[in-house]
C-alpha cells in the first residue's frame, strides 16, 4: 500500500531525530510538519536466520514465498502454508530418522518407547532383526524379554525375567533352540526358578534340563548341570514327606533288557531294575569292581 498524502506548511523531510515529551510550549511550523513526517516514514524489522534485516515502511509489500513441495496462499485476512513435502530423514531432539527406521543420534544410546499414563505401547508384527534383542518394562526389575543368537554356542536363546534378578523373589526362564546342524534339535530350558534349578555352564549346549526329539518321535527328558549332557541322572523328587512319584494304569516300562552280573558293571547305582527272559533283577549297592551288588528274582509263568 502507499504511504499515507501529507500537507505540511513548510517541511518536506523531518528535522525532528529524538523525543521532546511535554515540551511547555507550543509545536513550530516545522516541529508540526516533522511530526507527521515521521508517523508517515516509521518502519519495522524483519530478520531471516543469517540475522539479515529488512525495514520495512508501509509502502512495502512482503511475499511470503514457498519452495520446492510448499505453497502459500491468501484468503481474506489468513495465510496458508501448504507443505507436500513426505520427511524421509533428520533429527527430531535426540532421535534421528533414516527412511523408515528411528534410532538414537547418541551410539550404543538406548530407544525408549513409553506410553502416557496408564496407556500401553502397541507393537504390531514385531520383527527382531538384530542378532541381540530386548524389550523390558519401564522398571526392569518387573519384566524383560530378551532374544539372542551368540555365535559361539551356534543357538537361538529366548530370555524371560520375572522380578528382580539381583534378588531372591526374580524367576527366569530360558528357551535354547539349536538347527539339526549343530548336533541334536529340540529346546532347552534353565532356571524356571532361582532356587531350584542353578546352571553354571555358561549359556552353553545343555542346562538344568533339556527336552528334546531324537527325529523318531521319541521324546528325551534330560537333567544336566555342566556342559555335554553326559551321565546326569533325572531325579522325580515329590513334595515333602509323605509324597509320591506315582505311574498310572500300569505304564510303568523298562524297554531294554539286561542280563547283570552280581558285580554289575560301571554306572550301576543302588536301586536299578532290569531284567531279561529268566530273571528279574534288582541293583543293592553302587559298583565299585567288586562288591556283589545285583540280586535277582526267577521270573515264572503265571
Amino acid at each position: 500500500m502507499p504511504k499515507a498524502k501529507l500537507t505540511t506548511r513548510e517541511r518536506t523531510t523531518s528535522n525532528v531525530s529524538s523525543d521532546n515529551l511535554n515540551k511547555g510550549s507550543e509545536l513550530s511550523f516545522a516541529e508540526a510538519d516533522s511530526n507527521f513526517i515521521n508517523l508517515r516514514d516509521r518502519s519495522w524489522g524483519l530478520a531471516d536466520d543469517t540475522s539479515t534485516v529488512l525495514q520495512v515502511t508501509d509502502d512495502k509489500t512482503i511475499t511470503i514465498a514457498g519452495g520446492t513441495g510448499v505453497t502459500t496462499s491468501l484468503s481474506g485476512d489468513t495465510l496458508t502454508i501448504t507443505s507436500s513435502v513426505v520427511a524421509s530423514g533428520g533429527n527430531l531432539a535426540d532421535l534421528q530418522v533414516n527412511g523408515t527406521e528411528l534410532s538414537p543420534v547418541t551410539t550404543n544410546a538406548d530407544l525408549t518407547l513409553t506410553a502416557n499414563g496408564t496407556g500401553e505401547v502397541v507393537v504390531e508384527q514385531l520383527h527382531l532383526q538384530a542378532l541381540t534383542a530386548t524389550v523390558s518394562s519401564a522398571n526392569a526389575s518387573v519384566m524383560r524379554l530378551k532374544f539372542e543368537h551368540p555365535a559361539l554356542y551356534n543357538r537361538n536363546i529366548l530370555t524371560i525375567d520375572a522380578g528382580d534378578q539381583s534378588g531372591s523373589n526374580g524367576s527366569q526362564m530360558r528357551f535354547y533352540t539349536r538347527g539339526i546342524n549343530y548336533g541334536a534339535g529340540g529346546f532347552y530350558f534353565y532356571s524356571m526358578q532361582k532356587t531350584p534349578f542353578v546352571g553354571t555352564n555358561a549359556d552353553a549346549d545343555y542346562k538344568d534340563f533339556t527336552l528334546g526329539c531324537d527325529g523318531t518321535g521319541v521324546i528325551h527328558l534330560r537333567r544336566t548341570t555342566t556342559g555335554g549332557g553326559v551321565n546326569h541322572d533325572v531325579e522325580l523328587q515329590p513334595d515333602g514327606t509323605y509324597g509320591r512319584v506315582i505311574i498310572k494304569d500300569n505304564k510303568l516300562v523298562i524297554e531294554d533288557t539286561r542280563t547283570v552280573t552280581g558285580i554289575g558293571e560301571v554306572g550301576d547305582q543302588r536301586g536299578a531294575i532290569s531284567y531279561d527272559g529268566t530273571n528279574l533283577y534288582v541293583c543293592t549297592g553302587a559298583y565299585d569292581g567288586s562288591t556283589v551288588i545285583w540280586k535277582k528274582l526267577v521270573l515264572q509263568t503265571i
